[in-house]
């Protein structure tokens, strides 16, 4: 069920629901065929939940496209900052045998991101703890203190991966319980709509009380094909 539909399905069923019970015509009537007080009240406590659900389940996703966002543009700048540091030290550490293994100078730059905080967590792990390495990339502007800050970006990374994650993770959790409650209420809402047709079988304007001619107009209004323009040769 698509956004559109799914909200109108929601509105649909609130009128629908709110209708049966608050009129005094329609919910008489409707009492007959089993939907008493009670009954609607249950209709009603499943529409407030569904709609919860759905409004829950808006903000999660809104919440994992953000923290994405979030750690794609961190990714993106320990990349950049990364990159610079390995070509700097290529060049400070030219004539330091151990810099290319202990800091993974040589060969390509993993792609994935996984590769990413990989390569550079060991690149300033290990510079860190030379005192040669630090006073090569010091004559290219690399304080200490410079390449701590660098460090702490990759772990700020590592961290915002997690949160991406976990926003993902609950994402997906909130959109299996607003489904399943939704499924409840279109079966509820699908009886009710059923059982109103027979109620009214002869007196069908009542219908309209209930939205159900309405909001089924809108549907074949959406459904109906598009006529065809009369070719030229006709």
């Amino acid at each position: 069920m698509g956004s559109g539909s799914l909200a109108q399905f929601i509105e649909s069923s609130k009128v629908l629901i709110e209708n049966a019970r608050g009129l005094g015509d329609l919910s008489a009537v409707l009492a007959g065929y089993g939907y008493d007080e009670a009954r609607m009240a249950e209709g009603a406590r499943l529409w407030s939940q569904a709609d919860a659900l759905v409004r829950a389940q808006a903000k999660e996703y809104g919440e994992q496209h953000e923290a994405t966002a979030v750690a794609e543009q961190a990714r993106a700048e320990v990349q950049s900052t990364y990159m610079k540091a390995v070509k700097v030290a290529r060049v400070a550490l030219a004539d330091e045998v151990l810099a290319g293994s202990m800091l993974r100078l040589t060969g390509p730059r993993k792609e994935t991101l996984v590769g990413l905080i990989d390569q550079a967590a060991t690149f300033y792990a290990n510079i860190g703890q030379s005192p040669m390495f630090g006073q090569k990339m010091l004559r290219f502007g690399y304080t200490q203190q410079k390449l701590q800050a660098e460090s702490a970006m990759v772990e700020e990374l590592r961290r915002k991966i997690q949160a991406q994650i976990k926003e993902s993770a609950e994402a997906k959790a909130s959109t299996i319980l607003r489904d399943k409650k939704i499924a409840e209420l279109d079966s509820w809402v699908a009886d009710l709509r059923a059982i109103a047709k027979v109620a009214f079988y002869e007196s069908p304007q009542e219908l309209d009380k209930l939205g159900i001619h309405a909001f089924n107009s809108q549907r074949a209004k959406r459904a109906a094909p598009v006529a065809q323009a009369p070719s030229a040769q006709a």
